[in-house]
Order: C-alpha cells, then structure tokens, then sequence
C-alpha cells in the first residue's frame, strides 16, 4: 500500500478537511432552506389564488346554499365508497411508479405516488416530476435510473391524456346518443390526434424529431428574447434524448404502464359520475366524459388546483346550460370528487414528506436536481462492483 491509501499519518492534522466538510454542510443546509422557502411561498401563493378562485365561483356563478346541502345529503357510506374507490386509484398510481423502477415494493411506490399527488397539488409546475425522481435516489436508486423513471411516468401521464379525448368520442360514438359539446369533443380530437401524430413521429423518425427539436429551440429561444431572459440551451438535444426514452418505453414497460394509466383515467371519471349520482344530479351522465377528457387535456397545463374546478364548471354549463339549476349540483359533484382526488391527499402527503425526511434527512422537495454520490470505502475510495 502506498502511503495515499493508508490514510493520514498519526499527527497529522486533518482541520482543512474538517473546514471543508463544515463549509459543504452548511452550504446543503442553505440550499435546503432556500428551497423549503420556495416551496412555502409557491404553497401559499397556489391557496391564496384558491380562495380567490372559490369566491368568485360561489358569488358569480353558483348558488352556495344548494352545494352545502347537497354535500350535507351525502351519508356516510356514500363518502366511504368513493374514498375506497380513490384509494384503489392511489395503489394503481403507486403499480405505475413500481414498473419504471424495478425491485420498488408496491406499498412504497404508492405512499411516494401519494405524495407526488400531494406536492402536484399544492405546487404549480413540474415539481411532481422533481419529487418522484429525489424520492426514487432516497430510494438508493442511481440517477440514471431515477431520472429515466420520472421522465417515464411524465410521458405516460401526458399520453394517457392525449387519448381521453379520443376514447371518450368513441363512448359517445357507440352509445348512439348527442351531446350539446360535439364541438368541444371535435376541438380536443384534432389536438389529442396532433399530439399524438407528434409523439409518435419524434420516436420514430430521427429526421422529425430534429426538425422540432431545432424549431422549438428557434421559437423559444425568440420568446425569451424578447422578454429579455436567457433561453434554455441544448432543446434540440433534448428532444432527441425523448426519441431515445420512447423508444426504451416501448421496449420495457410502456405498454403495462400505458394501459395502468388508461385505467387510472377511467377510475378517477367513474369516481366523477359517482359523486355526480350521489349528489342527485339527473341530466344524461355521457357528458361526463367529454368533460373529464378535456379537463384532462387541460390538466397538462401548470395552473393551480382552483382553476380545474373553474374549468369543469365551466364545462358542465357548457353542457346543460348556465341558467339550469342542475349546475349547482353538477357543482356539488366536483367539489365532492376533487376532495378524494386532490384535497385529502394534501394533508396525508406531506405528513409522509415530513416523515421521510426526518426519519432518513433526505430533502424531497428540492427543485435541484440531487447529485449522485457512489459508493465509496473507509478512506474515501470510490468502490468498484
């Protein structure tokens, strides 16, 4: 051994590198609070925007009382099938966050989705994606994998939604009967098959996916000089690394993870006309799928939890009429689904965030991407397996 790989010597004083190792502590324990008060402001931004949205909502629009009493007609077994049922949607999430990460137990994946549902929901932004790929390194998985895992269960999500339109026509198409939103269901058609057409020629086609890598790197680096900001370098490049993960998604578990999400998107809609039947909202419950695809195409946009209720408010007037009573309890019906889809999970997430972190001093909500740190030995050495 070379006196490198014995260590110090006996006397020798190590205080550089106790200075250094204090200055990287206190420099993560900055970066952590900067970026727990970022997540606090963005959290308290998104609830401020909420009260105002909901005031506007139940002055402007909908009748308060006829919703209180509505939710307050609910019995408890009512609000207990729905809670079973959107936990049986919470473990499916939790089997497609299992499948991007091999050897993950299906108990943890579906508290980590959970949580990703919490943070997704309280945050605007891709700060789910953030999450769930730190939560897959705390999970001792390497960057590579991680990275390759929350770029997986994006491109699913953004898929699956891209189809709802389509499946939901053809629900429409196969029960014979009209809806007063076909021209919505047109407008989202031509943009889900556009999408679509668009994905699929990026993975397929190494020429496609470098033109729209160059044009998009053209038009937003334009856009961003124009407001005087500095444009993201290397889009190009990394519209060609979306080929490469698309054609690896396909291969590996694309189509499980594909068709778990189709199913997820049908169990959140029937949760949906669940609640609307509970409520008493009697009008044609077809409609109900036009309008949770659409909301869903609408959902890929990074807007705060309050503006989705506008959106199927909006969407349910669309369809029966502003001036019917019957929006009311359509109203009604949203709130009650959205408690069970979005609001309850908040609370129960960032307890599990909290958790974590205390219990293995990991911070989950950074929106830094973490660095990976292998595997070394007594005296620092990297190990090679």
């Amino acid at each position: 051994m070379t006196s490198e790989d014995t260590g110090p010597e006996e006397g020798t004083s190590t205080a550089p590198d106790d200075e250094a190792a204090a200055a990287d502590e206190a420099a993560q324990q900055a970066l952590d609070k900067a970026s727990r008060k970022r997540m606090l402001i963005g959290i308290g931004g998104t609830f401020l925007v909420l009260i105002v949205v909901f005031w506007f909502i139940f002055t402007f629009v909908i009748d308060p009382q006829i919703v209180v009493d509505a939710f307050l007609s609910l019995e408890m077994w009512q609000l207990g099938v729905l809670a079973l049922m959107a936990a049986v949607v919470f473990v499916f999430l939790g089997f497609t966050f299992k499948i991007t990460l091999g050897g993950l137990g299906l108990k943890d994946a579906t508290l980590g989705m959970l949580a990703s549902v919490a943070v997704k929901g309280s945050i605007p932004g891709p700060m789910d994606t953030a999450f769930r790929f730190r939560l897959a390194v705390a999970y001792d998985y390497s960057v590579e994998e991680s990275t390759l895992s929350a770029a997986t269960l994006k491109a699913l999500d953004w898929i699956t939604r891209l189809l709802m339109i389509p499946i939901a026509v053809g629900i429409l198409v196969l029960s014979g009967q009209g809806i007063s939103l076909v021209w919505l269901a047109v407008f989202g058609l031509i943009i889900s098959v556009a999408g679509i057409a668009l994905l699929v020629g990026v993975v397929r086609s190494e020429r496609i996916a470098k033109w729209i890598g160059e044009l998009l790197q053209s038009v937003v680096t334009s856009l961003m000089a124009r407001l005087d900001r500095e444009s993201p370098p290397d889009l190009a490049q990394r519209v060609m690394g979306l080929r490469e993960m698309g054609s690896n998604l396909v291969n590996t578990s694309g189509l499980l993870g594909l068709g778990m999400q189709i199913v997820i998107q049908a169990a959140w809609a029937s949760i949906l006309t669940l609640a609307m039947y509970f409520i008493g909202v009697d009008f044609d419950v077809l409609p109900v799928s036009v309008v949770w695809a659409t909301v869903a195409l609408v959902y890929m946009l990074p807007i705060g939890p309050g503006f989705i209720e506008i959106a199927y408010i909006a969407l349910f007037g669309l369809a029966i009429g502003f001036d019917n009573q019957m929006l009311d309890l359509a109203a009604a019906g949203v709130m009650v689904f959205r408690i069970f889809q979005w609001l309850l999970p908040i609370p129960i997430g960032y307890g599990l965030i909290l958790y974590w972190q205390k219990r293995d001093n990991f911070n989950l909500l950074s929106a830094d991407r973490a660095t990976y740190q292998p595997d070394t030995d007594a005296d620092g050495h990297e190990v090679q397996e």
